[in-house]
Parts: C-alpha cells; sequence; structure tokens
C-alpha cells in the first residue's frame, strides 16, 4: 500500500489501509464475499448507505438487505444489517424490493433514504405496463418513514393506455411479475434507472415507463411528482400544472435510454439520455414541460456519438458532460463537454480529451468538489494477453479544466490491480470515495470501498 499523503493517492486511516468491504451477513466470510450492492447513498456525515443481497447461489432473495459503513469506512455494526420491510397490506408488485436508485434526503427535519425500482403491472391479457415504485426510509435505523406510503412504499398509478380514454386511472387490478430477468450479481448501474430528487419538500422521480399491447408496444418517459412526507401525489406537472405525472417530450424517445439527471432549486431539471445513435441533454420547466428558452430556444442539446457510458456534473452556471465512449480498440479517450445552464457553450472551461496512451480511457462518474475542481471516476482498459482487463482510475481537473497535476500523477490516481472498476464517486471536504470492484474470478463481485486524499 502506497503511504503517499498527497492528493489523489489512497487514504490508509479510510477502513483498512484504505479499503473498506461491504460485509455481507453471517456465515459469509468478508474475506471472500461482500454483500452485492443495488443502490448506494452518502450521507452529509461521510458514511456511505447500501442495498443488496447476500451472494448465495441459487435465485435472488425477494427481499434485500440495508447496510452502513461509518464515515471512517468501519462497518456500521450497531445497526447491522436491516431486512427490508415487508410489511404492506394488499397485493404488490414482486419487483418493488429490487431497488436500483437511492438518495440520502432530509424530509421534515427528518434524514431519510429515498429509493425507487421499476414494476410491471398487468390490466388484462392484452395490457401490460412498466412504472415506478417509490420508497422512504429513516436514515437511523432503515426503517420505513412513518406515514410514508403503504409501509414506507408508494405506488404512483400507472396510466392506462386503452383506446379512447388516455387519463390516469386506478391502479390495473392485478398485478404480476411479467418478463422480469434475474440480474446477474452485477455492481451498480444507472443507465435506465429511476432518477430521484427532493425539491421543497417534494420527491420528484424520472423513469422510463412502457405499454405493451397485442397491437403495439411504446416506451416513454415520465416525471411523477410525490409529497415527501405522505408519498401521495402531488399535481404540478403539465400546461395546467393539474397532473401528479407527466410524459416527458425526449427525441427519439422510443429509444432513449436514461443515463443521468440533475434538479435544480425551482424543480427544473437537466437530463442526460442516449438513443441508438446520438446523446441528448434536455432541460424542463418545474412543470416537466421543455425549457424553450435552453440552447438558443431548441431544449436540448445533441452531443455526437450515442456512446455506452456517460456522466454529468452541475455546478453553478456549468454543466460538465463526460462521455466514455467504446472501449474497442484500444486506446479510446474520455471525450469532455461544457456548457452553460443556458445552454451556450462554456468556452471558459477547457474541455480536454483525457486519454492514457494505448488505453481506452471510460471516466462515466463526476462531480465537482467544494472549489469547484471536477472530480471523474472510471477505469482504464488494456491488453494483458490473452484478456482485455481493467483498473480503476480517478482524475482531477481544476476548475478552468486544466489537468490537477498536484493530484496523483500528474492528475491521475495511480492504478491498483487491486480494484478493476469506479461504480459510484462520493466527494465530500474529507476525500474522494469510490465503490468499487476486486477481482475475484469466475464468482460474485467483491465489492469495496475506496477513499483517496483530496
Amino acid at each position: 500500500m502506497n503511504n503517499n499523503r498527497r492528493p489523489g493517492f489512497i487514504d490508509p486511516s479510510y477502513g483498512k489501509k484504505g479499503l473498506a468491504e461491504i460485509p455481507a451477513q453471517e456465515p459469509w466470510n468478508s474475506d471472500a464475499y461482500t454483500l452485492q450492492v443495488f443502490p448506494a447513498a452518502c450521507a452529509p456525515d461521510g458514511s456511505m448507505a447500501f442495498y443488496g443481497y447476500d451472494p448465495a447461489p441459487g435465485p435472488r432473495p425477494k427481499h434485500g438487505l440495508f447496510t452502513r459503513l461509518n464515515a471512517d469506512g468501519r462497518w456500521d455494526s450497531a445497526t447491522g444489517h436491516v431486512p427490508v420491510s415487508t410489511g404492506q397490506t394488499g397485493p404488490l408488485p414482486e419487483e418493488v424490493y429490487d431497488f436500483t436508485s437511492m438518495i440520502h434526503a432530509v424530509v421534515d427535519g427528518e434524514a431519510s433514504y429515498l429509493t425507487a425500482s421499476r414494476v410491471w403491472y398487468v390490466d388484462d391479457p392484452e395490457h401490460l405496463y412498466l412504472h415506478v415504485a417509490v420508497g422512504r426510509y429513516r436514515a437511523e435505523d432503515f426503517k420505513p418513514a412513518v406515514g410514508f406510503g403503504n409501509d414506507g412504499i408508494t405506488l404512483p398509478e400507472p396510466p392506462r393506455s386503452t383506446r379512447g380514454d388516455s387519463k390516469p386511472t386506478a391502479i390495473p387490478k392485478l398485478l404480476a411479475r411479467i418478463n422480469h430477468q434475474e440480474r446477474e450479481l452485477n455492481a451498480v448501474d444507472y443507465r435506465d434507472t429511476p432518477k430521484l430528487g427532493l425539491v421543497n419538500g417534494t420527491i420528484r422521480v424520472i423513469f422510463g415507463g412502457e405499454h405493451h399491447s397485442v397491437d403495439a408496444s411504446k416506451k416513454h418517459t415520465w416525471c411523477a411528482l410525490l409529497d415527501a412526507k405522505t408519498g401521495k401525489p402531488v399535481n404540478g406537472l403539465g400546461p395546467e400544472g393539474k397532473d401528479s405525472q407527466y410524459k416527458l417530450s425526449l427525441k427519439d424517445n422510443e429509444s432513449t435510454t436514461l443515463y443521468q439527471a440533475e434538479f435544480l432549486s425551482d424543480g427544473g431539471f437537466l437530463l442526460l439520455s442516449s438513443t441508438d445513435e446520438k446523446m441528448y441533454l434536455h432541460r424542463f420547466l418545474p412543470n416537466a414541460l421543455p425549457d424553450k428558452t435552453f440552447a438558443n430556444g431548441q431544449g436540448y442539446i445533441v452531443l455526437p456519438d450515442g456512446g455506452t457510458n456517460a456522466g454529468m456534473a452541475v455546478k453553478n452556471d456549468r454543466i460538465v458532460i463526460s462521455r466514455g465512449g467504446r472501449i474497442l480498440p484500444l486506446g479510446q479517450p474520455t471525450e469532455l463537454y461544457c456548457y452553460t445552464l443556458a445552454g451556450e457553450k462554456d468556452n471558459n472551461f477547457r474541455c480536454p480529451s483525457l486519454s492514457v496512451e494505448g488505453h481506452s480511457l471510460v471516466l462515466d462518474h463526476l462531480s465537482f468538489d467544494s472549489q469547484g475542481r471536477l472530480v471523474l471516476a472510471g477505469q482504464f482498459y488494456y491488453l494483458e494477453e490473452p484478456w482485455i482487463v481493467s483498473k480503476m482510475q480517478v482524475v482531477r481537473l481544476l476548475s478552468t479544466g486544466e489537468l490537477d497535476v498536484t493530484f496523483g500523477n500528474d492528475g491521475y490516481s495511480p492504478g491498483n490491480y487491486y480494484q478493476v472498476g469506479s461504480n459510484g464517486l462520493h466527494l465530500d471536504d474529507q476525500g474522494i470515495r469510490v465503490l468499487t470492484l476486486m477481482p475475484v474470478g469466475f464468482g460474485p463481485f467483491y465489492e469495496q470501498m475506496v477513499k483517496f486524499y483530496s
């Protein structure tokens, strides 16, 4: 372990020499197995909350577990592993506990974690719907927030799309598990997961929905508005502000993949999405209508090439987007694009093409620190005959967009064979935390948090 205490090097005071395992329940040995993380979230005190599953063979359990690492990287053994509460009344979609999104939020003075999952409904043999479920749990013990939804979970009603009636209706009469594929024991993935935000006491969630019938299949992207204390729908969307759910107007919506979202203080939001051919940055008003003042009246910006990985960071009047591109052929860089909140190119930020000679660099997690510097995390890929393998990579840029040569080795953290990827980036004034993986052959991923000096 490198004991260099400069920015960009691992902080050995965190966890065990800078690394912290995310333990599974006993009798799983944390030296060989960790919790398989679905979403993760960082609290203001630097502690990390996780929701996931024990790495047991066979079908995954129906109900996941919450657990936490304290700010120093030690496991919060006092709270331990908390099974998600299943005390809801009435039938529920089976996927309701498959949380893929989680954020820390303070609701009416209570520190909480908001969660989201995508769920299927069947109305009759001819109509299937993919929609969303939202949960709220107390940060102190992961118990359902009192008064929120049905034992901590609320189910926004999926709009029925029958002929001649496009109005939202009650939840369909039957609930079923439809076309649900077992996920691999994989790490956190941001693509097509619901995007959660809390603005002025209201939860905003953006998610991809689907309607399948014998005649056609339709994909749409929705914004839903919920009361953060109760989980009940709140009107405020649409041209007249009378809707609690509103279908977003996106380019090439049928092939849209949601990448990143940033909620603004007034309730408006930026949405980064990709299609089969292009990537788009849309800006929406608080009522979920396109912001026609953005990008010279267009409401969106087109970025070159859709790619497969992309991140976004927003601070003050600056939006930076990273596009990791593709891995092969080796030698692919990460491209950066910078705009103002008005959708104009920001010429005060020198957008570099970040690369490592002979390697493909994918930096799709990024965030501004309190000093306006940009931190990016991802991995670089290289040839180790006969395989293409990867290492975790963290990079820091100055507020001008230039490499911060005081960080790591000329702006790049040193590569480490024991971390092969970056699946989450969390910054505060105490340091840089990255959710990462260790190589473990063909078994479940061994997941860790690593902390770097900032």
